[in-house]
């Protein structure tokens, strides 16, 4: 699964090394630092496919190869486009898949969710998205936590009858 929503995307994703079976990513954060993400193969080969394009429209235009280093997501100069520029194209995206009006950041808490629905540990998931802190992220999605107390029920009957 690929974090997209990530505020932190809006500075741009930068292709790591690559392993077997998976790309690692690495975010640009706010504060420029990198962290790097595992990402789902389905996503690798788009991204793969996105680069390719990427770099056989620089050579048309004139712009030249990219360093291996080079962000994923940037205009012809390098830099990383505008956090209103990754709005706007989610709109416009939304728009032609007929989504409801679903905000960009939005997309992040959905990320969330679903890995808390999956059973994913929260540090994993904090990591994931940026929080300097695992307390933070409970924080924000603590609610979603809540949903079945019998699991700590079978838990401690699991661990009583040993």
């Amino acid at each position: 699964m690929l974090s997209v929503p990530s505020g932190e995307l809006t500075q741009g994703l930068m292709p790591s090394r690559r392993l077997s079976s998976r790309l690692m990513l690495m975010y640009l954060s706010q504060s420029v630092q990198c962290r790097p993400t595992d990402v789902e193969q389905q996503i690798v080969e788009t991204l793969r496919e996105f680069r390719k394009a990427q770099l056989e429209m620089r050579v048309k235009l004139g712009a030249g190869k990219l360093p291996d280093d080079a962000l994923l997501f940037a205009g012809l100069d390098g830099a990383p486009p505008s956090q209103k520029r990754y709005s706007k194209a989610w709109s416009d995206f939304a728009d032609q898949i007929k989504m409801p009006d679903l905000g960009f950041h939005n997309l992040r808490h959905t990320h969330a969710s679903e890995l808390i629905d999956a059973g994913v540990d929260i540090v994993t998931i904090s990591k994931r998205l940026g929080h300097a802190k695992p307390d933070i992220t409970l924080r924000i999605y603590a609610h979603l936590f809540q949903k079945d107390d019998g699991k700590a029920a079978a838990a401690i009957n699991a661990a009583l009858n040993r």
